[in-house]
This record gives structure tokens, sequence and C-alpha cells, in this order.
């Protein structure tokens, strides 16, 4: 991947790429526009609504549609 298209993932704005911690009844709307605020909202995300992203496998989508890494923290 460019170094450009890395700092943008992981600095930038990814508008409507981004990832929105919803949860499973939409009671959240935290929207992490980049890598760096998705690990600032992480530490915060209640257990429940870790659980309902990993079964729905969101975050997997995300990573290898958006991020296009395959696995988080491989440096794909």
């Amino acid at each position: 991947m460019q170094q450009r298209h890395k700092k943008k993932y992981a600095q930038g704005e990814m508008g409507e790429n981004s990832f929105v911690f919803k949860g499973e009844e939409g009671r959240l709307n935290l929207v992490a526009n980049n890598l760096l605020m998705f690990l600032h909202i992480a530490k915060g995300v209640d257990i429940d609504t870790w659980v309902y992203h990993l079964k729905r496998k969101d975050l997997t989508n995300w990573f290898r549609g958006t991020v296009h890494d395959e696995e988080p923290g491989e440096g794909g």
C-alpha cells in the first residue's frame, strides 16, 4: 500500500468509509473516521457492542474492504 494511503487511514478523514460503533440496538453512533480515532473510541466501547460487531464480522469486513488490511496489526 502506498505511504499516502496509509497516512490517510491512520490520521485522515475516511468519510463514508469510517467505522461506526452502533451496538445491537443502535444506541451508539460513534464514528471512527480514521484508525487513530478507531483505537481511541475502541478503548471506551462496552463489551456488548464489541460482541455485536464481532458476530456480524463488521470489523473484519471494515479492515479488509476499507482499510485494505487482511489482518489488523500485520502491516499489510
